[in-house]
């Protein structure tokens, strides 16, 4: 597809999609009237947020038909999705998406399980209860002086149903040719009035995906998860929440991995086994003042062997926050937060940490005040984090808010932030063999590229300016609007140092490379999304994003010796069209479009594969509720065709194909 068929096709589905009511059939009023609390770490009305929050409700999630979380956020506009294989994602917001994508921030109710070994998120590990979610608030844009440092380009919370909510019992199974076998249980009770509490279970077989030539991957995998939850109400004023749960996966993989010899590579079957555990306590008091105290602790424990990496990591994570009104126009909120992350981590040929175990440390305080200027009519958010982390010292990451509200149910914010995203425990201690050349007329010996520990490499920076329009254009429609453009510095290079010769296990020239802070550039983009409810049984959402990005040297870098290291894979236009329709009082129809536009790759050390093409996607579901509490689905994803590519991977892993999938699914609420 051209470039301007590509516009004008992003032009029809906002237009065609100008708005919806919410599927969780909530009325377009008391949808800008639902309260989210990731832009600010406070409850607020969604109308009077000024940052780009997008929130999945949990009807969204059970209509649409995924089961996976990383699926799930197909579902929130100006996020870039893509399947690598069966159990790989990558997944951020605004550009630099990879594997492990370092500058979106995911917290599971506001623990974090973003990983300092790589800078990311092992999606596949994080196979939830979909049916537990209560709802997913996305933030696009930096969340850092809120949430610290990798809160760069996103922060995704993931926030899941008050026991109170899931009374009673819930048994949801199903199956299909992509979709093996899956299933949960999840049973909710109570103590009294004031203690609830809910255990669950869920284990999930995944088949292959397959490769560019229809052949399986070789990447099946199965996980499974189970857990508790208890929520007591102390006092009047006190709440206590408890939350413990643990996980464990096998996943099948199929690596090409560098070698001495001709042809320079193998392919080689690994299974990676995963385990996590983690607890939190979070206990929250209302001082008689009008003050709100919460304390929050948790430990998070998670372990892989058997891949290309063998780690086990626990982290102790400790967070004080306080608001209280001050004077009648001041809402004052700060903080204080300390985290302690220890690994312990196994070498083998590839790739290797040096020192193997270390503990990381970071401190870290925030305030900020919500200040009302004007009455009802205009407020202005001012904030910032201070940290000291492991490898950088201290940050600092200020922002500052402003949202209007001329007249009810239409408002105007705008936005500047810094941003910082760390080095990863790899980009400092990492020694990792990355590839071979195969001996030349120019140079007889096998060519060895390594890269080697960069102690002295640091932080990138950003700074963002953001603004938008959210509100409703009739008692139909509503419109949301973000725009954004970002300045990134010190981004990641390879800095190219003098070769050395090399005897074991065979004669080689060894190219070491080391990470270095030579890059930067800037971003911009606009992104829509819109509600349109046609009938009370019918609703539609549509979104559209447009990116541009420029990504460089350094003036003064020398481009002889010093590479960019960011191999970014962005697609300049996303588009969707969702829609969801009851024909009947037990019927349910939804429908979903995804159009992806060609993953470009950047100036940055390419890719040996090939770029991925524009792709569209549907999905379709339809169920059926006999009973109330019983419900019939069959669910169709990617049918459009039977095979198509989504993301190249960055390294060592072959490039695989997401598969047309079909699955059924009964659910029953007892």
């Amino acid at each position: 597809m051209g470039a301007n068929r590509l516009t004008l096709l992003g032009m029809v589905a906002v237009a065609c999609a100008l708005a919806q009511k919410d599927l969780a059939e909530l009325s377009l009023e008391q949808l800008l009237a639902i309260e989210v609390t990731s832009a600010s770490r406070r409850q607020q009305k969604l109308s009077r947020t000024p940052a780009a929050v997008y929130v999945i409700t949990q009807e969204e999630i059970r209509r649409s038909g995924l089961t996976t979380v990383a699926e799930l956020l197909r579902l929130a506009p100006g996020l870039h999705v893509a399947r690598i294989d069966s159990s790989g994602w990558a997944v951020t917001a605004r550009g630099f998406n990879g594997r492990f994508a370092g500058k979106m921030l995911v917290l599971v109710d506001g623990r974090s399980v973003y990983t300092p070994l790589f800078s990311g998120v092992f999606w596949e590990m994080q196979d939830l209860v979909v049916d537990d979610i209560d709802r997913i608030e996305v933030i696009r844009g930096p969340g850092a002086a809120m949430w610290g440092s990798n809160a760069v380009n996103g922060v995704v919370n993931i926030i899941t149903m008050h026991t109170r909510e899931t009374q009673g019992g819930l048994v949801s199974t199903g199956g299909g040719n992509v979709e093996d076998a899956f299933g949960w249980l999840r049973f909710g009770g109570k103590v009294g009035e004031r203690f609830h509490y809910r255990f669950y279970s869920k284990t999930a077989l995944r088949d292959h995906m397959v490769t560019p030539n229809g052949a399986p991957g070789g990447d099946a995998w199965r996980s499974s998860r189970t857990g508790l939850r208890a929520d007591w109400d102390l006092t009047a004023r006190d709440t206590l929440t408890l939350m413990a749960d643990f996980g464990s996966g096998r996943f099948a993989q199929v690596a090409s991995l560098p070698t001495y010899s001709p042809p320079q590579m193998e392919f080689r079957s690994q299974i990676d086994r995963g385990a996590v555990a983690n607890v939190l306590a979070r206990w929250s008091h209302q001082h008689r003042s009008g003050a709100v105290s919460t304390l929050q602790l948790y430990y998070d424990w998670y372990e892989r062997t058997g891949g290309l990496i063998t780690e086990s990591r626990g982290t102790f994570d400790v967070d004080y926050q306080n608001r209280r009104p001050l004077a009648s126009r001041h809402d004052l909120m700060w903080g204080l937060g300390y985290r302690q992350s220890t690994d312990a981590s196994l070498a083998n040929s590839h790739l290797r940490l040096t020192p193997p175990s270390e503990t990381l440390r970071y401190l870290s305080g925030f305030v900020q005040d919500e200040i009302e200027l004007s009455p009802d009519r205009l407020w202005l958010e001012l904030g910032g984090r201070l940290e000291r982390n492991h490898f950088a010292g201290f940050e600092l990451q200020p922002t500052a808010r402003l949202l209007a509200e001329p007249v009810p149910g239409q408002s105007l914010w705008a936005a500047v932030s810094r941003a910082v995203r760390t080095p990863s425990r790899a980009e400092h201690h990492g020694d990792f063999w990355l590839g071979s050349l195969a001996p030349s007329p120019a140079a007889p010996l096998p060519q060895v590229l390594r890269l080697v520990p960069s102690p002295e490499f640091g932080s990138t920076s950003l700074v963002a300016f953001e603004g938008g329009y959210r509100g409703r254009l009739t008692r139909r429609a509503t419109l949301d609007i973000a725009l954004f453009r970002s300045r990134y510095r010190r981004l990641r290079s390879f800095d190219l140092n003098a070769p050395a010769f090399g005897v074991s296990p065979a004669p080689h020239l060894v190219i070491p490379l080391r990470f270095s802070n030579r890059g930067r550039g800037e971003t911009a983009g606009v992104e829509i999304a819109a509600r349109w409810e046609l009938r009370p049984q019918w609703r539609l959402t549509g979104t559209y994003e447009r990116f541009w990005m420029n990504l460089r040297l350094e003036p003064g870098a020398d481009p002889g010796t010093t590479l960019l290291a960011e191999i970014e894979q962005a697609p300049a236009q996303q588009f969707s069209l969702r829609s969801s329709w009851d024909p009947g009082a037990r019927l349910r129809v939804d429908a979903a479009f995804y159009f992806t536009g060609k993953l470009r790759q950047t100036e940055a050390p390419r890719l040996s594969f090939p770029e991925v093409p524009a792709a569209l996607r549907c999905d379709l579901r339809l169920a059926w509720e006999p009973r109330p509490e019983l419900e019939l689905s069959l669910a169709g994803q990617n049918l459009l065709d039977d095979r198509h590519p989504e993301f190249n991977p960055e390294t060592w892993f072959r490039r695989n194909e997401v598969r047309r999938g079909v699955y059924g699914q009964v659910r029953w609420r007892f």
